[in-house]
């Protein structure tokens, strides 16, 4: 971003930067960005932020922030961390490479179809049935609104727990 835009950003207020290879340190990794989730929000942070918000402005030169989905392609040189080829996601937006603390980063797995999917609001669907719900094979899951994206992916993760019934409002 080259200035705060007055209004909507417009291509001509951005320029895309070469830089160096960033080399990872200890227990981080370097990950090659394939996906950005781009939402509203973006426009207040590129103008500084909003007081009290969970997320930092955005002054001039500096990158976009927000979730990505990317690949490692150099493992942290401990026995730490996602290996070389594994798809994660993590929050340091908009860049080719990511240099990521191994703890800032999120194996993806094969949870969801495809690695864009975790950029919707697939994770808070699958954290709320595995963690909050703690969803065992053979319970009965109720998803209210499952016709809408976050009830799909709730409902697409409850059918692939073994010996699971779903029931479905319509």
């Amino acid at each position: 971003m080259l200035a705060v835009p007055d209004g909507l950003p417009r291509p001509e207020q951005f320029r895309v930067l070469r830089t160096p290879l960033p080399q990872p340190g200890e227990g981080e990794v370097l990950v090659r960005n394939r996906y950005f989730l781009v939402f509203p929000g973006l426009r207040p942070v590129v103008g500084g932020g909003v007081e009290d918000a969970p997320f930092p402005g955005a002054q001039p030169g500096d990158p976009l922030f927000r979730m990505a989905v990317g690949e490692v392609v150099v493992a942290a040189s401990d026995a730490e961390g996602p290996r070389v080829g594994e798809p994660v996601s993590h929050r340091l937006g908009r860049r080719e490479y990511a240099v990521v603390p191994v703890g800032a980063c999120t194996p993806l797995g094969d949870t969801l179809p495809d690695p864009v999917a975790h950029l919707s609001q697939g994770p808070m669907a699958y954290a709320v049935l595995t963690r909050g719900a703690e969803l065992r094979g053979g319970e009965t899951v109720f998803v209210s609104g499952g016709a809408g994206a976050v009830g799909l992916l709730r409902t697409a993760r409850a059918r692939n727990r073994p010996h699971g019934r779903l029931l479905r409002h319509r």
